[in-house]
């Protein structure tokens, strides 16, 4: 059997934070140069595949391959807070999913109700691990979510291989914890934008090839038609390209920042105006980016998670398009691709800070300690969900870190029997208060969205 790039993640993940893949600890630049030694040395062999192969085996969503559940239960809400025994697997990202990768047919049930880490304590301990922490599973089988603070929802893309709901776009009232919709969106929902004056959303569709704009402003979401993204011509042989990155610009609820793929094993960086791309683009001879952030006005910066050149690259924004200015190795790894930006600093999965204060020259300051999703607090602290399996741990834990001494200030620990230590977080969002959501990879086919009350992890100032 082909190793799927989902799986083979796994090894490569842990390597990662080990000294030896990752350098040796030191900051600055120095701590990027000892980084770049690692995509040099990545070259063994899994199953057959080199990590070059492995890299490049993300093709895009196959028809004949879909197989959606059809009998899928309703939505009711919340839902069980225990899960079967998780199988060992790696988070999807971009890749499109293979015959090893689908979705039970057997929808798990629902039951309502936030459960308190007190209730999750398992017998004969007394402990509370969270204390005053409530842990709310949502029926969502969710591979991206944003949040939309003015109107207190979230928003979920659900794959054609969700075991509920496939296809779709569930919206969330944070109020009631509970989905209020799932909208039909187009074949395989990923990325997700939202303006920053939350009129304006925007998807990714890789199995339509093409980008979807959901306004928001109306009694209702409006779903606009499908907006084919170009595809890529190599040789004069056309190859079909679907978005694996949305960012819109700020101050334009129409103006999308998007990476495209392909199955030519081409990324591309373009500017839509309200769909229609500007004339000037990046290719992958300039620069791989499946992750996008949006930095100080006119620049954009990108990160490769697809390839071991883990390249961090700086783009600038004209009227005429998008061009790459810079592109480094050894200041960010990790094929999970996180990249959050916010007071000119970028924050990645694997705890790399990079100083982007001068977008022309980034330099990391330093490292954080542990792994994990992002989300910033505020301008002095960021969240962090980390894996436990990641970093030798057996449980998992939500963290603050202080982004100016780089140092973790609290943590609380998760419940096994709420999300197992071999489960992954990936997206992570802070939504104001005392309130975090995330998706959990349960590592059974079927992600989970959570919204958990931390208040021990805001009381820190």
């Amino acid at each position: 059997m082909t190793l799927s790039v989902r799986r083979w993640r796994a090894g490569i993940a842990v390597c990662l934070l080990a000294a030896s893949c990752s350098g040796n600890g030191n900051t600055g630049a120095e701590a990027g140069t000892a980084d770049a030694g690692f995509a040099a040395d990545v070259a063994d062999a899994i199953d057959g595949q080199t990590v070059a192969d492995a890299a490049k085996d993300i093709g895009p969503p196959d028809a004949a391959e879909d197989t959606r559940t059809t009998d899928a239960p309703a939505d009711t809400g919340a839902t069980d807070l225990r899960p079967d025994g998780p199988v060992m697997d790696v988070p999807e990202d971009h890749s499109a999913p293979d015959a090893d990768d689908r979705a039970s047919t057997d929808a798990p049930s629902d039951t309502a109700g936030p459960v308190t880490a007190s209730d999750a304590r398992e017998g004969g301990n007394d402990a509370d691990p969270c204390a005053g922490c409530t842990f709310t599973k949502i029926a969502a089988d969710g591979i991206h979510l944003v949040h939309d603070a003015t109107r207190a929802r979230l928003y979920v893309t659900q794959l054609s291989t969700a075991v509920r709901n496939p296809d779709t776009l569930a919206i969330i009232d944070l109020a009631t914890a509970s989905i209020t919709a799932n909208l039909p969106i187009g074949r395989d929902p990923r990325p997700l934008a939202l303006s920053d004056d939350a009129s304006t959303l925007w998807v990714g569709l890789s199995g339509d090839h093409a980008l979807r704009k959901v306004t928001l402003t109306g009694a209702a979401p409006s779903v606009g038609p499908l907006l084919p993204v170009p595809p890529e011509v190599i040789n004069s042989m056309p190859f079909a390209t679907w978005p694996v990155a949305l960012a819109v610009l700020p101050g334009s609820a129409t103006t999308l920042v998007a990476s495209i793929t392909s199955s030519g094993s081409s990324t591309r960086v373009y500017v839509f105006d309200d769909g229609v791309p500007r004339p000037t683009i990046t290719s992958s001879r300039d620069a791989t980016a499946s992750r996008l952030a949006v930095g100080p006005p006119g620049y954009v910066f990108g990160y490769d998670s697809l390839s071991s050149g883990f390249g961090l690259s700086v783009f600038t924004v004209a009227a005429s398009g998008i061009t790459l200015l810079s592109e480094h190795s050894g200041l960010i790894g990790g094929f999970e691709g996180f990249l959050v930006y916010d007071h000119g600093h970028l924050f990645s999965f694997y705890g790399e800070v990079v100083d982007v204060s001068d977008p022309t020259k980034p330099v990391r300051s330093g490292k954080f300690s542990h792994a994990g999703a992002i989300a910033v607090r505020d301008a002095n602290h960021v969240f962090m969900a980390s894996p436990a399996f990641l970093i030798g741990e057996d449980v998992q834990k939500l963290r603050l870190y202080d982004t100016t001494t780089l140092t973790e200030v609290a943590s609380v620990t998760v419940p096994a029997n709420l999300i197992p230590a071999t489960s992954m977080f990936t997206d992570l969002v802070y939504l104001g208060g005392d309130a975090l959501a995330f998706i959990v990879d349960d590592y059974d086919n079927s992600n989970a969205v959570f919204i958990a009350h931390v208040p021990s992890l805001v009381e820190v100032r």
